[in-house]
């Protein structure tokens, strides 16, 4: 009964060297995150990353920067009306300005 009792206590403590020796648990630093702060012709300009939208301009005006990995990501604004805006930004670990004035789509002449 004793070296059952024994193994029981020492299964817990397995677990908490085990744990440490694979860094299970640890605190682990972060990524770096560089990102962009936007600024457009109109707050109602819709904003895409990687073809994914993340809001319009005038609510990303307000935060102070969109955190972002480092790396490549393409940019796009959008708005009914006009042609779509893109730009390849490169991340590092601070933040960029990106300005995006999509062009008006000239009416139609017949």
């Amino acid at each position: 009964m004793n070296g059952r009792k024994n193994g029981r206590t020492l299964a817990p403590v397995a677990v908490v060297i085990i744990s440490v020796l694979c860094g299970c648990g640890a605190s682990q630093l972060p990524p770096p995150e560089g990102g962009i702060r936007l600024s457009c012709d109109s707050p109602d300009v819709l904003v895409y990353i990687n073809d994914r939208l993340v809001g319009q301009c005038g609510q990303l005006l307000s935060q102070k920067g969109y955190r972002l990995r480092p790396g490549t990501y393409r940019v796009e604004a959008r708005r009914d009306g006009f042609f779509p805006q893109y730009e390849l930004v490169s991340i590092g670990d601070d933040i960029i300005e990106v300005h995006l004035s999509p062009r008006e789509i000239p009416p139609q002449t017949l």
